[in-house]
């Protein structure tokens, strides 16, 4: 089957709408050029494996698989859901962070691996409906969050 890179531009852009977020939010978010997400958007193909596609991916909680599964004609699978349901969590988690998991839609994740063992895992969710005002505070944290993400990982990387 030939690859519907309209298909993955089409489930892109959806879900960045539903995350209330504009193609500039998504490309800060996903550490992906303006102009990237725009031809993603617009469903040019690649001849080669992008790996913005990766990262756009990991934005919005899919599998790394789902972008392929996409492009075959299917649709994403949540990294968070098998089979409709969700996994279990790890119980040694305070209740307070089980709860704030539970709640509210993915903006975007990080693992950040540092030496000796350590991973820190840091994880946005947008909890409740938004007015404008509030949809444009939440473009401006994700703004902010991004910036201070790529200091985070340089940091991590022992840059």
């Amino acid at each position: 089957m030939d690859e519907d890179w309209g298909l993955l531009a089409t489930e892109i852009k959806a879900a960045r709408k539903a995350r209330r977020m504009t193609q500039k939010d998504l490309a800060a978010a996903a550490d992906i050029g303006f102009s990237t997400l725009q031809r993603l958007e617009a469903g040019q193909p690649f001849t080669t494996w992008p790996p913005s596609v990766d990262r756009v991916a990991r934005v919005f909680g899919w599998t790394p698989e789902s972008p392929r599964q996409i492009l075959a004609g299917g649709k994403p699978t949540f990294a968070d859901a098998s089979a409709g349901t969700r996994p279990a969590r790890d119980r040694s988690l305070p209740a307070r962070v089980e709860q704030a998991l539970a709640e509210g839609d993915l903006v975007d994740s990080e693992v950040l691996e540092l030496p000796g063992g350590l991973n820190i895992v840091v994880v946005g969710k947008s909890v409740g409906p938004r007015s404008p005002e509030e949809q444009a505070e939440l473009a401006d944290a994700l703004r902010e969050w991004t910036r201070r993400q790529r200091k985070i990982r340089g940091i991590a990387e022992g840059e």
